[in-house]
């Protein structure tokens, strides 16, 4: 089974709270699906429009960034994909965009305050909270449209957390409401593409610095596309949403979230 439609988050509980013009504004819910990636990639395909969200309650086959398995069980997490069709150069900034818009919306609902883990990851502590995926589609060197994905885990699941996560994961806790944050997340969202849209990201950027816990001059872990790891520098992260590394040989180099297998930051 592919999807199964219903209503599980109240809108007459969000609709209120939702400021954005656009980013939100066709929303769908969904009780199960294979991945809310799919559902909206398949939509985009079809013409719709800017701004579509589909949620789901629960995924069976949730992916993050290199294909990995996200963990989506019901009633636990806010689990969603959007749709966005960039008419501007700067698309590696949109994870970054949209990983600050979780954190902001993290910050407005609960008492935690994430870091964030460049490109992608929503930490609290050294725990994953959550995370970003941005999938492109290309044709002719232009980019057609983005489907980017957000999962954050509300609180834990009742059957407890994998062992493979138990160690890794963290919730926000059982006093977080969804519907409560469903629309700082639309909100913060459509404000930061704005931003990057708009040519005016430099101080949505300097936030994301500010939550990305890592020193300068800190080991990187590069693991490249065909297995080989070298350890780099850290030195920061640049306009276009890139980090710059200064590689073993002393040349600097950008690198992009897509380009990067594996890496471990160490945090100041």
């Amino acid at each position: 089974m592919s999807r199964v439609d219903g209503v599980f988050l109240d809108p007459n509980a969000m609709v209120p709270r939702l400021t954005t013009y656009y980013i939100g504004r066709y929303l769908e819910q969904a009780w199960i699906v294979e991945s809310t990636q799919d559902e909206v990639r398949r939509r985009a395909t079809e013409g719709a429009p800017e701004g579509l969200v589909i949620v789901a309650e629960r995924q069976t086959a949730g992916r993050g960034r290199k294909g990995d398995r996200w963990f989506s069980p019901a009633g636990s997490g806010l689990y969603l994909s959007l749709l966005l069709r960039p008419r501007f150069p700067d698309v590696m900034l949109i994870p970054l965009a949209l990983g600050l818009a979780a954190a902001q919306a993290v910050d407005a609902v609960s008492k935690h305050r994430p870091d964030l883990k460049w490109p992608n990851d929503i930490m609290i502590g050294d725990r994953k909270l959550g995370g970003v995926i941005a999938e492109s589609q290309v044709q002719e060197g232009q980019v057609l449209f983005v489907v980017a994905g957000i999962g954050i885990n509300v609180s834990d699941p009742v059957e407890g957390w994998p062992p493979e996560l138990a160690s890794t994961a963290a919730s926000l806790g059982p006093d977080v409401d969804r519907e409560w944050l469903l629309p700082e997340l639309l909100n913060a969202i459509e404000t930061n593409y704005e931003a990057v849209k708009t040519g005016q990201s430099a101080a949505m950027l300097a936030e994301y610095r500010k939550r990305c816990p890592y020193r300068r001059g800190a080991p990187v872990l590069i693991t490249s596309g065909d297995g080989v790891r070298e350890e780099a520098k850290a030195l920061e992260i640049e306009a276009d949403g890139s980090l710059l590394v200064e590689m073993p040989d002393g040349t600097r180099q950008r690198l992009y979230g897509h380009q990067v297998i594996g890496m471990r930051i160490e945090t100041r």
